[in-house]
C-alpha cells in the first residue's frame, strides 16, 4: 500500500511540474509576442482606422458592475475622443432578445 502512495505522489509531482513548465512556456511566448504593443498611455497608441470592442456582460456574476466592461467602455471611448480610432466595431453575443452585448 505504501509503495502505491509513492508511486502516486510521484506521478502526481510529475504531473504539477509539466503543468507548472506548460504555463510557464505559453506566459513566456505571450510576453513576447507582445512586446512592445501594450500601451498605458492614450497618447503612446498608434492610429488605426478601425478597432474591435470586445463584448462582455454589464454585471458580473456576483452581481455587481463588471469592471472589464467598464474599462473596455472608457478606454475606447478614450482612444476615439483621442483621434486614435475611427471606426469601432462592437462584438459581443445577442443570441436572445434580452441579451445584447453590442447594444
Amino acid at each position: 500500500m505504501k509503495r502505491v502512495f509513492k508511486s502516486l505522489f510521484k506521478w502526481t509531482s510529475i504531473a504539477v511540474a509539466v503543468c507548472a513548465v506548460v504555463c510557464l512556456v505559453c506566459n513566456l511566448v505571450v510576453l513576447h509576442a507582445s512586446r512592445g504593443r501594450l500601451y498605458d498611455r492614450v497618447a503612446d497608441v498608434p492610429h488605426r482606422h478601425t478597432a474591435l470592442l470586445l463584448g462582455t456582460n454589464r454585471i458580473s456574476r456576483w452581481g455587481g458592475p463588471n469592471p472589464y466592461y467598464y474599462n473596455r467602455i472608457d478606454t475606447m471611448a478614450a482612444l476615439f475622443h483621442a483621434g486614435k480610432v475611427d471606426r469601432i466595431i462592437v462584438s459581443g453575443e445577442n443570441s436572445t432578445a434580452s441579451y445584447n452585448e453590442p447594444t
